[in-house]
């Protein structure tokens, strides 16, 4: 009866919405500078003193994020409308973009509002802002038909309103107390007319802005479709990949909106409602949510940046709303100082970076006003997409995430490989050199306008990339066919892929320049692998020297379509490059270095790249082949390095080159004179490393059983690559496509499946392993065993507690100990690591 009473004062206040009844104008705007409050204001600086005792990374307190908050909201008072719902800044005076810069500071000014612990209102270089008040006007003017800040009832399709929508619910359920209590019956109406249910299935990361919206309806007991509801968990759940990563729409579409949206609006659903009998769909997204911040640490670089892949770039921390969603949820996925450190090191990197315009508004860009970062979509107010990354100033000051003592980043401490095979990425870190690196081989796009976001080899937050220019795509960190060297096609999606620590492979097709359309000559075949990197440790951070990083790559023309391929070094800023850069034109052994001259190496995009030819490339130079500039996504020019041959070939061809990024210059002639050595035969490279590391990759698209001498292992299978070094009696191995291997001893593992990724580490009485499927280990003793696993995940628990607790195998009689992760039950990682000791 309470539930019927309350559904039809509903719609008796919805039909006085559509009717006009109530309020018929905007209500006088309340001064929210000077209004009085029972409360003290909070006085906040916006230079607070460092704490370096429990913040030894950052230095960054809960002071620093109310730094942070006070400077956007003087920002956004500044230039918002008299109603207070839309904004003006200047080129998004109109709608959507009002409307988007309005909304998009609700994030921030939710978290203020829904903590006790912050006051309504707070004082900022001399001026009293009402925080309860900017926020309320917002919602109340922007819901309301009468005022003329109306944002407009959300419509059918692709309607921007929808995503906005989703912000101003989860701003209700979370201040509810201060904001949705304190208005009166037709203003909740409006509201609630406006944030209409959402019946219409989309696609994407908007079917989780959906899934939001109908979280709050049911969190303030307005009707939704259960089904409908229902048919957007399904299908949001069909995008999932694995290793924590959803796919956004596209088939290989791998970006950052899972951590933008996609995770934080699924952890809004999982606390803001009650969820009787749908606890197996709660547990399993929780699941992959654990799974996808456990793989974040090694997604970040002492500065708090991560890897510049994907759209929507100009987001900023918004990369942040994953985390810090999960800590409002009450989870404990990260350790409460990781978290922190994670949170502090990206903000504080951004605020140093030039987030801030002199008028405290944000700038439209990722380091400053950078044009070139934006999509068509992001206008004057998207930017504040960006507030998401201060949610955390929902928790009081006494809980963990402030208190506790910040963990460090595997960064923090040491060089790193890191492999997430189920959307073929590979990780890298290098202190001394690159920094982080985002090794691609599967993320992608169809769209034109996105190429150069998803499409590159690698991403670096030291160098980021260059952009297409007049219709021509630079190649930079590509490997691609230009026989006319137009540089006008681009190169398909992986066709096939793998990834292990420390390699990644992948093969694709390009359409030949001398065809005038896609259909009229068949494609080139490209086979590329990237192998090597900073770690020669493939499962525990590396404090030695790195192996040089070396790129293999096998091109296999059109019939009737010679080929002539380039490859690119990362692009870095500077107009000037061409003339701060050193050659070397020996057709034998063919290399370029340019750097972006002493005394820029702070500078967003300024790096030193060296890249030289091993086998097979005949020339060096800079934007070889290139005729006109090329822009960086920057700004400014983009210069790289190129390696070509003299020729268009036909027949196939391969090629090997080494790579070496720093931020800072540095002499090329030693790393050259370093260089590992290439041998081909066919499609397959054995590589040889100057400290005895030995590697072995397969470029043809099939690469058949066969049996391999690798040092002293012998390896068998269906093998695309295999790596082992000696390292102070450590052997380490890392192999894709392995069945078995075996020592002087004999054999010493085998793998159920043949396709089987292995990155081990072995002694004489331990065999420690990342694997992707069971094997067989051979007893080194009739001794009993004992057995741990750990899932390859950051969580910034110490030392030993990230591995499980262990289990002893006897001795059954047999030479051989079957190692399952099978047996740990469900699991969101595509690999385990198990330590096998006596």
């Amino acid at each position: 009866m309470v539930r019927r009473h309350a559904t039809t004062v509903g719609c008796v206040l919805a039909l006085c919405v559509q009717l006009g009844c109530g309020r018929s104008s905007d209500p006088p705007r309340s001064d929210s500078e000077a209004q009085l409050e029972t409360s003290p204001a909070r006085v906040i600086a916006l230079d607070p003193a460092e704490d370096r005792e429990r913040a030894p990374y950052t230095g960054w307190t809960r002071a620093h994020y109310e730094a942070v908050f006070a400077r956007m909201v003087l920002g956004f008072v500044d230039h918002r409308s008299e109603h207070g719902a839309r904004t003006r800044y200047v080129g998004g005076e109109h709608l959507p973009a009002s409307m988007e810069g309005a909304i998009r500071m609700l994030p921030a000014l939710g978290a203020w509002l829904a903590c006790p612990c912050n006051p309504e209102r707070i004082s900022v270089e001399g001026r009293e802002l009402d925080i309860a008040a900017i926020a309320r006007e917002i919602v109340v003017n922007g819901t309301n038909p009468r005022s003329v800040d109306y944002w407009y009832e959300i419509g059918a399709g692709w309607d921007q309103r929808k995503v906005e929508g989703a912000t101003v619910a989860e701003f209700l359920v979370d201040t509810r107390a201060r904001v949705w209590d304190r208005c009166d019956p037709y203003e909740q109406a409006k509201i609630m007319a406006w944030l209409r249910s959402a019946d219409e299935p989309l696609a994407s990361n908007w079917l989780a802005f959906q899934i939001a919206r109908n979280t709050a309806r049911l969190s303030f007991d307005r009707p939704v479709s259960a089904a409908a509801l229902s048919e957007q968990l399904d299908l949001l759940e069909r995008d999932y990949e694995g290793d924590g990563f959803y796919r956004d729409g596209a088939a290989h579409r791998f970006d950052w909106y899972n951590a933008f949206v996609i995770h934080p609006e699924l952890s809004f659903w999982r606390r803001a409602i009650d969820h009787e009998g749908e606890r197996a769909r709660v547990e399993r997204i929780a699941a992959r949510t654990r799974a996808y911040l456990g793989h974040l640490p090694y997604l970040m670089d002492r500065e708090g940046r991560v890897p510049p892949i994907g759209r929507s770039l100009a987001y900023r921390s918004a990369v942040l709303a994953a985390l810090e969603s999960s800590v409002l949820a009450g989870d404990e996925f990260v350790a409460p100082g990781l978290a922190r450190r994670m949170s502090s090191g990206n903000l504080r990197h951004h605020v140093e970076a030039g987030m801030f315009a002199p008028d405290q508004t944000l700038t439209l860009g990722h380091h400053g006003e950078q044009p070139r970062v934006l999509e068509n979509y992001v206008r004057p107010g998207s930017q504040y997409f960006a507030t998401r990354g201060l949610a955390v100033l929902a928790l009081p000051p006494e809980h963990p995430f402030w208190t506790a003592t910040e963990q460090p980043l595997p960064a923090d401490l040491g060089d790193f490989v890191h492999a997430l095979p189920a959307i073929g990425w590979t990780v890298e870190y290098e202190r001394e050199g690159a920094g982080l690196t985002l090794h691609n081989v599967r993320a992608s796009t169809r769209k034109a306008a996105y190429h150069d976001r998803y499409k590159k080899l690698s991403y670096a937050p030291l160098t980021w990339f260059a952009q297409e220019t007049e219709g021509h795509r630079p190649y930079d960190a590509s490997v691609i066919s230009a026989a006319n060297q137009r540089f006008d096609r681009r190169r398909s999606g992986a066709q096939s892929w793998a990834v292990a620590p420390g390699f990644a492979w992948t093969r694709y097709a390009m359409v030949p320049e001398q065809a005038r359309t896609a259909d009229e000559l068949r494609p080139h075949w490209i086979s590329t692998a990237a192998l090597g990197g900073p770690s020669r440790r493939p499962l525990e951070l590396d404090d030695g020297p790195a192996l040089a990083s070396v790129r293999l790559s096998c091109v296999a023309p059109s019939f009737g379509a010679p080929a002539r391929p380039h490859e690119g070094s990362p692009a870095i800023v500077d107009a000037a490059a061409r003339g701060a850069s050193l050659g070397h034109g020996d057709p034998s052994a063919p290399w370029w270095y340019v750097d972006a001259g002493p005394g820029q190496s702070k500078r967003a995009g300024a790096a030193a790249v060296l890249l030289a030819g091993l086998h097979g490339w005949e020339r060096a130079g800079p934007l070889l082949g290139w005729s006109g500039p090329v822009e960086h996504v920057l700004g400014g020019d983009a210069a790289f390095v190129g390696l070509g041959v003299e020729q268009p070939f036909e027949g196939p061809r391969c090629f090997a080159s080494m790579q070496r990024v720093a931020a800072a210059p540095f002499d090329p002639a030693p790393v050259v004179a370093a260089a590992p050595e290439v041998e081909f035969e066919g499609s397959r490279a054995t590589v040889r490393w100057r400290d005895g590391t030995l590697a072995w990759v397969e470029l043809a698209r099939d690469p058949g059983e066969r049996v391999l001498e690798l040092g002293p292992l012998r390896l068998t299978g269906p093998l695309r690559m295999a790596q082992t070094a000696e390292l102070d009696g450590l052997r380490t191995l890392v192999a894709v496509g392995l069945r078995s291997v075996s020592d002087s001893q004999g054999p010493l593992l085998k793998a159920f499946d043949a396709r089987t990724l292995v990155a081990c580490e072995l002694e004489d009485r331990r065999v420690r392993c990342e694997i992707d499927g069971p094997v067989f280990v051979r007893r080194s003793g009739p001794e009993p065993l004992t057995l741990r696993w750990r899932e390859p995940l950051w969580t910034g628990d110490p030392g030993q507690a990230r591995w499980g607790a262990p289990s002893r195998v006897s001795d059954d009689g047999t030479d051989w100990v079957a190692i399952d992760p099978a047996d740990r039950g469900p699991r969101e990682t595509t690999t385990l690591v198990f330590d096998l000791s006596s």
